[in-house]
């Protein structure tokens, strides 16, 4: 999981950069929607059960999940995109009936390298979110906290009216800062997300 001084760094920087794109002028965008679908590799967590001898911890694994998210954002001469992000992901666990899943609303900011028509990009983007982990008790392990994420793809024109597919992986984390029930820190997720999108320009 990427540590306080990297999301920290992270933080900054699209700050930086968002208030760079806030200045250049209207005309140079282009604005966007997609859409993507995936698959969801969430890394374990930390769960906890009670009985009358105490209080007990065990790590949950969980089988490849899936991730449907939907994106808006504007496109810039300069070959950086601002984009808002709104996703989901969910995975079964391999030892319980329960599910985790992440909801995330997020700010996205990515630079776009164009080579013999199609784009490669990086970048990453931070926001906020809901998490739920795997719990073997009666207890709904849901709380919320920040989301961040880092990645890349490649954006592959389809035709010129600007639509296009969007083939990208995704290192994606949530840090909880609240819980509905008990201590927060159980309910941190991270994992990797691999996903196939499509993208129309207008």
């Amino acid at each position: 999981m990427l540590n306080r001084k990297l999301k920290r760094l992270l933080l900054t920087l699209l700050l930086i950069v968002l208030s760079g794109l806030s200045a250049l002028p209207a005309q140079s965008a282009s604005q966007y929607f997609g859409i993507t679908s995936g698959v969801w590799m969430p890394h374990s967590t930390t769960s906890y059960y009670y009985d009358r001898h105490g209080v007990y911890s065990t790590d949950t694994s969980y089988d490849t999940g899936w991730s449907l998210s939907g994106t808006y954002g504007i496109k810039l001469d300069n070959n950086l995109r601002a984009e808002w992000e709104l996703g989901y992901k969910q995975a079964s666990a391999k030892d319980s009936n329960d599910d985790s899943w992440v909801w995330a609303s997020m700010v996205n900011c990515w630079w776009e390298a164009p080579i013999r028509g199609v784009a490669p990009y990086f970048g990453g983007g931070i926001g906020f979110g809901r998490s739920h982990v795997a719990s073997y008790d009666m207890y709904d392990a849901t709380g919320g906290g920040i989301t961040y994420q880092v990645g890349a793809g490649l954006n592959i024109p389809i035709n010129r009216h600007g639509l296009s597919l969007d083939l990208g992986y995704r290192y994606f984390g949530f840090t909880s800062t609240s819980s509905d029930y008990y201590d927060s820190s159980n309910l941190d997720q991270s994992g990797s997300q691999i996903s196939l999108g499509i993208r129309t320009r207008f």
